[in-house]
């Protein structure tokens, strides 16, 4: 039996956590801070029900038949964020009831596609998700990897031509976990026609095609647009899901409906809601703050002697930066003397190379520009190249991290809910 003392000492271990995550700067490319206002409704009483509102009716029947309280506040506030995404995404349906970018994944090859249909991704070597391959040949489909130009740092088209004269896709899906540049969407959908379904996971770059600064998936050619909510889209984890065409988003949204989703998280929906509504209002002011401020860091990195990856004297035109790991000792290396100053990043390998990943997502909502952009690259130097003490640099780290307190492009200070 668990003692009162036990669960103190539990509990002050995770408060410890808390603290020591509001104490460090935060640059992985997978994490972002969420307002106030939407972070308020993750303990809203509203998130032990079930919402399965379609109407503003008090009393809900689901399309299983199942009578229960409504939710009529919430089904409006879906229904506006509905219409924000459709606008931004320039999607004909948007469907919020992921739960995760890969829980969207899940439900695309399960209610898209058929068993032994082909599809192809990108190879988790050349920056693709580690799970893809998996999720594809359990779900007793056949798995084949998208031909890859290390040099230039995208699809190798030739090789891509040739390989699907021998291997035909039903599917092409792009997940790249390490976009630094636009995919050639449109030369692929020129070259695959009309027929095969091309599938684009922005859970990356979410944030920066809402705010009108990165490719445009569904205009290029793509049939949906899914990914992730937590990343350069700052809300929730969950998932979202837009249809270049309704009459088949309305197909494939029923089919997961029927049995691939059932409570889908009420309070991470209100969030999701929430920051669909920002992102409407301020998105655009924030994706390009964050493109700014990506290209500001990956020069000063480069001018401090940080070696990079890049494609044509280009190291990034998306908020994601890649420091070649070799050239500071290691990639987990490097990464662990960033962590040990109080600097969070990522280690993994991308383009068949060990590298170090960093975004600017979250120092960017938090109102850091340009000129933090500087100090931010004097830091890193500090740490991998010049081996400067770690407790000397986590007091200034510590200092400067403090001094961004508060959430941009959001709600939160029309609202007077800054702290």
């Amino acid at each position: 039996m668990t003692t009162v003392q036990t669960m103190r000492t539990l509990l002050e271990a995770v408060h410890k956590d808390e603290y020591e995550s509001l104490q460090t700067l935060h640059m992985t490319s997978y994490e972002n801070r969420m307002s106030l206002l939407a972070q308020s409704f993750l303990s809203s009483p509203l998130s032990y029900l079930y919402d399965f509102s379609n109407s503003e009716e008090p009393v809900a029947i689901t399309g299983t038949g199942l009578l229960l309280k409504g939710l009529p506040g919430v089904f409006r506030l879906r229904q506006e964020a509905e219409k924000c995404a459709m606008r931004m995404f320039r999607a004909e349906l948007s469907y919020f009831r992921p739960t995760s970018g890969l829980h969207a994944t899940l439900c695309t090859i399960l209610a898209a596609t058929k068993v032994n249909d082909v599809i192809y991704s990108i190879d988790p070597d050349d920056g693709g998700h580690f799970a893809t391959r998996h999720l594809v040949q359990r779900a007793g489909r056949i798995s084949a990897f998208i031909p890859w130009d290390s040099t230039t740092l995208t699809i190798d088209l030739e090789k891509f031509k040739k390989q699907i004269t021998i291997q035909k896709p039903d599917v092409i899906l792009f997940e790249h976990g390490t976009p630094l540049f636009n995919l050639p969407v449109a030369e692929v959908r020129t070259i695959v026609g009309p027929s095969v379904l091309i599938v684009y996971d922005a859970s990356h770059t979410l944030g920066l095609i809402a705010g009108g600064t990165f490719q445009d998936p569904l205009s290029e050619g793509c049939d949906i647009l899914q990914g992730n909510t937590h990343k350069t889209f700052p809300g929730a984890q969950k998932g979202m899901m837009h249809f270049k065409n309704k009459e088949f988003g309305e197909q494939i949204t029923a089919s997961i409906n029927s049995g691939l989703i059932s409570s889908h998280h009420t309070h991470h929906c209100i969030a999701e809601y929430v920051t669909t509504l920002e992102m409407d209002a301020f998105g655009a002011a924030y994706a390009q703050q964050m493109i700014r401020n990506g290209a500001r860091l990956a020069q000063k990195l480069a001018e401090n002697g940080i070696d990079l990856v890049g494609a044509r004297g280009v190291f990034t035109t998306s908020h994601e930066i890649l420091i070649k790991g070799d050239s500071v000792g290691g990639h987990y290396e490097g990464a662990r003397k960033l962590m040990a100053c109080g600097i969070s990043t990522n280690a993994r390998v991308a383009f068949r190379t060990k590298i170090i990943r960093i975004g600017t997502q979250e120092i960017t909502r938090r109102g850091m520009k340009e000129n933090e952009m500087d100090y931010i690259a004097t830091l890193f130097k500090k740490a991998l190249l010049d081996n400067e003490s770690p407790h000397v640099l986590r007091k200034k780290i510590i200092t400067f991290n403090n001094s961004f307190p508060h959430i941009h492009y959001s709600f939160d200070d029309k609202l007077g809910l800054r702290k």
